[in-house]
């Protein structure tokens, strides 16, 4: 064999050792690629990584994932790169939970290397992501199985609101909470996913691809509605305004249009669907059902939607602008109406064999510490026939500055009771508002409640109460109406706040640690 025959018989096989190392390579990101991907996937279903054993699962697997992914950089010999602002603001946090320990500074060194290990599992977490995200494929793929993740949670906190999968607190009150069990969370979750999957919606031309966006993000907003995170409803507006105007001329029709195909679907399903979850059944069949009406009507807006913005074209910048202008004043057009269509307030347990207690509450403003007022009332009953069990009561709270309140006074009607009623009552030194309970209880009751008023004793009227709005449900009332800086939550959070004020006055340097909260 000639020297120039063997020349080129070794380049062949360096050329196939290298092509099989490239393969086995490929396959070994890949695999890393997988595993990240599932983990990342599943930890929404670990209750939201609020509990210990959860938290310890999700180290073990991490952790190892991690090794695996540090052995393959070894083996390529490549570093593992620190090179962004988020890496080293992560490092930063572990920094500063190490050195209460190190200083003998912590209130509790359990509880401070718990929180150590979860601030090393984040990070590392983030530097697998960060990594693989540099190839824009992979990173597709991550944000791809966030969004999956976040479609699925959503909709197993629909099935469990509707009756059909029975999970710890998947439902708090009235409150989607899914397997975070806590709906401020998923509510802060799902809202995340749901700009990511527009911004994916918004990246790709393929129709099939941009149709499964529309209608993941349309599950995820169904579902957020339903979380009543009441600090999640006013941020979303906002953050949904911000990224209509920094997207591209077309997009931001798209991204228009696609605001008015998830809306009106949603807004057509509050009422009944609401009224099916409060049915008492274990499963509530209509409720899902109603579920999936409306995302068939979403598909339909959508596809409908999507092919006038590309008929209307890229340069008709006018029109965009025209249209987000008319849309937004017709939203508003129809929220005050919305708000401003009441009609009676009516309870009714003519059917019910049992005690069931059906109430609203309404909060009145304006209202002066030390003096008289009346609630008219104009109202009709049936009474059954025991006794004491009246068909509706009233009940008057003062509130004051702290959000505490204190009975003013109550009313229990009778059937006899008909026409106009006035309930007298004097407010206390520190009242500044009142909390107004209209409530019927006992079975083969009913009352309509026609309307109420607050006057003052020289019967002047303070305020007009809506009794039940036509188009908005109750729930979402009860939630709004408890957006103030003195309601529970709210004060509760002040609280919070000064508690941590306090702590940090205590420990301004290193801090105490994890668990110092107590």
């Amino acid at each position: 064999m000639s020297k120039k025959q063997l020349s080129t018989n070794k380049k062949n096989q360096n050329h196939q050792v290298k092509k099989t190392n490239q393969g086995y390579t490929t396959k070994l990101v890949l695999g890393l690629l997988v595993l990240l991907s599932i983990l990342i996937f599943i930890l929404p279903f670990f209750r939201g990584l609020f509990f210990r054993k959860e938290m310890l699962l999700t180290h073990i697997a991490s952790f190892l994932i991690f090794i695996l992914y540090g052995m393959y950089k070894i083996k390529q010999k490549e570093k593992i790169k620190l090179d962004s602002t988020f890496g080293l603001i992560g490092l930063s946090f572990i920094v500063i939970y190490i050195l209460p320990v190190i200083f003998g500074r912590r209130a509790n060194l359990g509880s401070a290397i718990d929180m150590i290990i979860r601030q090393v599992n984040l990070f590392v977490i983030y530097l697998m992501v960060n990594d693989f995200s540099k190839e824009e494929r992979y990173k597709k793929v991550i944000l791809n199985v966030l969004i999956a993740s976040g479609v699925v949670t959503a909709f197993i906190g629909i099935l469990g609101a509707t009756g059909y999968v029975h999970l710890p607190d998947v439902v708090l009150g009235n409150r989607i909470a899914s397997t975070f069990q806590y709906p401020n969370t998923l509510a802060a979750f799902i809202m995340t996913l749901f700009f990511i999957t527009l911004g994916l919606k918004s990246d790709t031309q393929k129709l099939w691809l941009r149709g499964i966006y529309a209608a993941s993000g349309f599950i995820m907003l169904f579902t957020f509605i339903f979380t009543y995170s009441r600090a999640a409803w006013l941020l979303f507006p906002i953050f949904a305004l911000i990224y209509l105007l920094v997207v591209p001329g077309k997009e931001r029709l798209s991204t228009l249009f696609y605001y008015i195909a998830v809306g009106i679907p949603i807004v057509l399903t509050l009422q009944p669907f609401t009224k099916y979850l409060a049915v008492d059944t274990e499963k509530k069949a209509k409720a899902l059902i109603l579920v999936v009406v409306a995302t068939v009507l979403f598909s339909i807006l959508y596809t409908f939607l999507e092919y006038i913005g590309n008929k209307i074209g890229e340069k008709q910048y006018k029109f965009i602008y025209g249209a987000i202008g008319m849309i937004a004043i017709l939203g508003i057009g129809i929220g005050i109406f919305a708000f401003h269509a009441t009609e009676p307030l009516v309870f009714n347990n003519l059917d019910q064999t049992e005690n069931k207690t059906n109430q609203i509450h309404r909060v009145v403003k304006g209202i002066e510490s030390n003096q008289s007022y009346y609630l008219n009332v104009d109202v009709e009953a049936i009474a059954n026939t025991e006794e004491n069990q009246w068909p509706w009561q009233v009940r008057i709270f003062g509130i004051n500055e702290k959000g505490e309140q204190n009975l003013l006074t109550e009313k229990r009607g009778t059937a006899e009771e008909k026409g106009e009623i006035q309930i007298p009552f004097t407010t206390g030194e520190d009242t500044q508002k009142l909390n107004i309970t209209f409530r019927n209880y006992y079975p083969q009751t009913k009352v309509i409640f026609h309307q109420a008023e607050v006057y003052d004793e020289v019967e002047n009227k303070v305020s007009k109460i809506k009794l039940r709005y036509k188009y908005i449900p109750e729930t979402f009332i009860a939630r709004l109406n408890a957006i103030d800086v003195t309601s529970r939550s709210a004060s509760t959070r002040l609280n919070y706040y000064k508690d941590a004020f306090t702590m940090f006055k205590a420990r301004p340097m290193m801090g105490g640690g994890g668990g110092a909260w107590v």
